[in-house]
């Protein structure tokens, strides 16, 4: 062996010493599993955020129930009001899960469906994934703004029960991880639903419904603003939308073009 040659190795030797990870060509670092330790995580994109099928998302208390990863009261709170995101107009006040005027007061008594292809004053179109309520496009009951975007914590894989909550087993049911979907439900890009009802995967998976379309019996269906009804049955609904049914996810009518509700 050459003097240059111990030279090199010995420097190699200091220089493997001192490092105690190796930098992948995408730049996150592989551990030496020499060293005893684990990988830790910066709690960036590439962090592991799945859950266990056991483990629970918010514990709410009687009454009460989960909106996003929030628990809420829906029969008294004016932003969710009966349901996920269904807020009261202001001045209104929410009483048994029903968006109330105060006696005496001059606000509009409760927010009704609108028409999602012009909505409110200034003729707003919605969204596929959005319904228009109290002349405001919201993301459709079941469903949070995320990003800009209306998903499903319910059963989105990568926001299972919050946001940022990624299934390392791929598959999200009810907020929770888990191996397999249950029966009854069908797994769309490990997304659990039951196409039956899922406006996100009506009939089939990734078969959105369009703005003035409701999920019935796996089949996108025509709906029509219920005028001034408040239940059904509702004289305003004649024609093509003569079915009276519950806006889904909400006490709130609506006339569909179907023959039945389910």
């Amino acid at each position: 062996m050459t003097r240059q040659t111990a030279w090199i190795l010995s420097v190699s030797v200091v220089l493997l010493a001192g490092c105690s990870a190796i930098v992948s060509p995408n730049g996150s670092q592989i551990h030496d599993p020499t060293d005893g330790g684990s990988a830790s995580s910066d709690g960036g994109a590439g962090a592991d955020t799945s859950v266990t099928p056991g483990d629970a998302g918010p514990t709410c208390t009687s009454g009460q129930i989960v909106c996003g990863s929030t628990c809420v009261s829906p029969a008294n709170d004016v932003r969710n009001c009966g349901g996920c995101n269904l807020g009261c107009a202001a001045g209104e006040t929410c009483t048994s899960g029903t968006c109330t005027c105060p006696a005496g007061s001059s606000c509009s008594g409760g927010p009704s469906i609108g028409d999602p292809n012009s909505c409110g004053s200034a003729g707003t179109r919605c969204q596929d994934t959005e319904f228009c309520i109290g002349g405001s496009c919201l993301c459709r009951p079941g469903l949070d703004r995320v990003s800009g975007a209306c998903i499903d914590l319910r059963t989105d894989p990568n926001n299972c029960g919050s946001v940022g909550n990624v299934c390392r087993t791929g598959r999200c049911v009810s907020g929770r991880c888990s191996p397999f979907c249950p029966p009854r439900t069908r797994d769309c890009g490990g997304a659990c639903v039951d196409v039956r009802t899922d406006t996100l995967n009506c009939g089939d998976c990734g078969r959105v419904c369009q703005r003035d379309k409701v999920c019935v019996a796996g089949s996108c269906e025509d709906y029509a603003p219920p005028g001034s009804c408040t239940s059904c049955p509702c004289p305003s609904c004649t024609g093509d939308t003569s079915t009276c049914c519950l806006y889904p996810g909400t006490s709130f009518p609506l006339c569909v073009d179907a023959s039945s509700c389910g």
